[in-house]
């Protein structure tokens, strides 16, 4: 990597005008996340689609690539919308206590209302795919689009099945009355599927199982550093 970055290599590349330091987010590469930004590769600077590395590594679990990036961009977080970084969390494949945490830690807010970015090839394929769901195949994927409009982490964390991130943010003290913009909240969407008694309990105002599954996890993941 040091080679290339020596010889010139483009750090900016593709359709999307990706950041390198991205790739070494998902692939939860910390070392080279930290050559990247020595080489002034920026993880806040965001992508054609508004996304940057912190958002990849946040949707694909990437801890020790998120933490690396946040300790980077420490003095640049303000750059960044850390509380819609959870929410792609949530909604993909980072729905773990340790992520939650982590990102509450730098003042995401679990709360946060999703609102669909201005960019005219999103929206198309926001549009179609919320008229797929409607009327045509529904598919996990189509719920969370059609639901997304004011949608918060804990929605998309249920939509997802991701059971262990959204325990951790009702152990945190995430709103449990909040709608989106279709008037649904993360009960209505657990009523749809099978969630685990934890959840079920704490969407009846019971959250203390939601607590112990979230401060077991925390405690696993300080084992495993």
């Amino acid at each position: 990597m040091r080679l290339l970055i020596s010889a010139r290599a483009n750090l900016t590349c593709g359709i999307l005008a990706e950041q390198a330091v991205t790739a070494a987010a998902i692939a939860n590469d910390p070392e080279g996340v930290r050559i990247l930004c020595e080489a002034r590769c920026d993880p806040t600077r965001p992508n054609r689609l508004n996304m940057h590395a912190i958002d990849a590594a946040a949707a694909l679990g990437a801890s020790v690539a998120l933490e690396e990036l946040l300790m980077q961009a420490r003095h640049d977080l303000y750059k960044v919308n850390l509380s819609n970084s959870l929410h792609w969390a949530m909604s993909f494949r980072g729905g773990s206590a340790e992520i939650v945490k982590g990102l509450l830690d730098v003042k995401a807010d679990m709360d946060y209302l999703n609102v669909t970015a201005d960019i005219l090839v999103l929206k198309l394929i926001l549009a179609a795919k919320g008229l797929q769901h409607r009327f045509g195949r529904a598919t996990m994927m189509t719920r969370w689009i059609y639901h997304l409009q004011y949608q918060t982490p804990l929605m998309a964390a249920v939509i997802s099945g991701q059971y262990e991130g959204a325990a951790a943010l009702v152990a945190c003290g995430a709103r449990l009355d909040a709608r989106n913009a279709r008037g649904w909240m993360a009960s209505d969407f657990a009523r749809e599927q099978l969630v685990p008694d934890f959840l079920k309990q704490a969407f009846e105002g019971q959250a203390q199982d939601c607590e112990t599954v979230y401060m077991l996890a925390i405690a696993n993941s300080c084992v495993e550093l």
